[in-house]
């Protein structure tokens, strides 16, 4: 069995025909392998790779002649004259895939490269109301027409005041705690109300990595610019902080539609500037509208090189400025969130979106991106997320194993708790098993008629992080040979039970759980 870190964590048998490992090559870190670690079994016998220097370096996965899968790692130049060591350890021992990821932890802790929430609390007092809170993405109907439409009419797409109603209905209905997101600039006059009146966690989305190119602004729709407030706040010094390749081309992102009905990209800001740019532009601004919470978009993916000669950046030293905007935040009060978090990132970071949504395994995961409040039905699903997403065969809490008492994971906003409401018991599963609350991503109108299944899907989905955000996940095991029943536990004794399976396991009703706390 090969045990691979990507999202949370996948176990795929190494001669499965139906295992398609998505993607088959990524770079480590990223979002294709969150940890620089692999793992293999065999019976309850493990062997597991860490990677003392986890930047610049590729993980394939492919079969081999035998149609077995196996694991290369490659290696790759650092622009550095010097590059950093490559040091490469492998671990053994007994027991399965508890004691091969509780190797890893203590590998990464004696490297000194494990800062827990508990650490992080001491600047950030409120971060308890992280606990057991669930996300919210709240959007106008039609902001879909305003974002990603090549008309330029100017729809007004701020919902603050929706957003405010829907926290104080959670609020009036007992959900304790929850971490409400704003994503246009308008709405943010709405952060403290919400936050005074309901006492939760509100974060703004930021960008801190695209950029418009000058020649390219008169054909992006004016509305769309000015509604997405990061834009003209991140062109400040364009384009002297973007970055460029080797050649002096500027490096591509996250492309917009045009007027002329193409797509067409956008530059990318050099990390450099991302410490400078928090401390001087976003804490300002956050803090002049009442937020303390913070959402980076992207950055927390992996490192971005730079050859510009006056800002130049090295995998390492974009890693480094990165940390540094991150940990900017919380020295100034914003709990810090990213897209992603993966490793090289956690001792800065205190939530990640999407890592419970391994990227290529999303439900229409090449638009995901776009449609954050779509409602997907039955026939929309796509081959790899019907067979993977939220399949508990394959499906592993490797991440949790290794860094559950450090980072707070939610699933992606176009992959969301409700995005498929059909699924939504499922995948409060998956959150009650791996001791991490829920993501709902939602059009204003949807509220009604999803509220019901929601306020469920929290009272149930929230349960285990509520009580364990702080603690390690002890335990992972499978109570029968389908590992469709699984069971974890975390170091203050709470354990989770769970029962994917169509069949009662243990007086576990079929889609049900089980959770017991220590003296109850």
């Amino acid at each position: 069995v090969l045990l691979l870190p990507i999202g949370e964590g996948f176990a795929f048998p190494v001669d499965d025909p139906a295992v398609k490992i998505l993607p088959e090559t990524a770079v480590i870190p990223s979002a294709g392998r969150q940890m620089a670690f692999y793992g293999l079994l065999r019976g309850n016998e493990w062997l597991i790779c860490g990677i003392d220097h986890s930047l610049k370096m590729l993980m394939e996965n492919r079969r081999n002649a035998q149609d077995l899968l196996e694991t290369r790692l490659f290696c790759y130049p650092d622009p550095d004259e010097f590059g950093p060591d490559r040091v490469i350890h492998f671990f053994t021992g007994q027991g399965g895939i508890t004691e091969a990821c509780h190797a890893y932890r203590t590998y990464r802790e004696n490297l000194g490269q494990v800062r827990t929430l508990r650490e992080k609390r001491k600047n950030l007092p409120h971060l308890d109301h992280l606990a057991g809170a669930p996300e919210f993405w709240i959007w106008h109907d039609r902001y879909e027409e305003l974002m990603y439409g090549q008309e330029d009419i100017d729809l007004d797409v701020g919902c603050g005041a929706e957003i405010m109603r829907i926290a104080k209905e959670l609020k009036n209905e007992g959900i304790p705690d929850a971490l409400i997101g704003i994503f246009f600039g308008q709405d943010m006059e709405f952060a403290e109300s919400i936050r005074k009146e309901t006492g939760y966690l509100v974060t703004k989305y930021d960008n801190l990595e695209d950029e418009l190119p000058s020649d390219l602004k008169p054909l992006i729709p004016e509305p769309r610019l000015r509604q997405c407030d990061y834009t003209a706040r991140l062109m400040q010094n364009y384009p002297n902080d973007i970055i460029l390749h080797r050649d002096g081309t500027p490096r591509k992102a996250w492309a917009l539609r045009g007027t002329d009905g193409v797509m067409h990209p956008q530059n990318k800001m050099c990390p450099y500037f991302a410490p400078s740019f928090t401390r001087n532009t976003v804490v300002p601004l956050a803090k002049s509208k009442g937020f303390n919470a913070w959402f980076f978009d992207v950055m927390g993916g992996g490192t971005s090189e730079c050859w510009a000669k006056d800002h130049p950046q090295s995998a390492s030293q974009s890693k480094s400025a990165r940390n540094k905007a991150f940990r900017t935040l919380e020295e100034a009060g914003m709990i810090p969130g990213t897209e992603e978090g993966v490793e090289c990132y956690l001792q800065s970071i205190c939530y990640t979106e999407g890592k419970m949504s391994p990227v290529q395994y999303r439900i229409n995961f090449q638009e995901s991106g776009r449609k954050k409040a779509h409602l997907y039905s039955a026939e929309e699903e796509e081959p790899q997320f019907r067979d993977f997403m939220l399949n508990p065969k394959y499906r592993v809490p490797l991440w949790e194993l290794v860094y559950h008492d450090c980072c707070v994971n939610y699933w992606y906003w176009g992959d969301s708790s409700n995005c498929r409401p059909e699924r939504m018991p499922e995948r409060d599963l998956f959150n009650i098993l791996y001791g991490q609350p829920p993501l709902y991503s939602f059009h204003v109108s949807d509220w009604k008629q999803l509220k019901p299944a929601i306020l469920n899907s929290i009272r149930q989905g929230s349960s285990t992080a509520k009580l364990t955000m702080y603690e390690k996940m002890t335990k992972f095991e499978y109570l029968n040979a389908e590992h469709t029943v699984q069971r974890t536990e975390f170091a203050n004794g709470i354990s989770a039970t769970v029962n994917f399976s169509e069949k009662t396991y243990n007086g576990i009703k079929p889609g049900g759980y089980h959770i017991e706390q220590p003296n109850h």
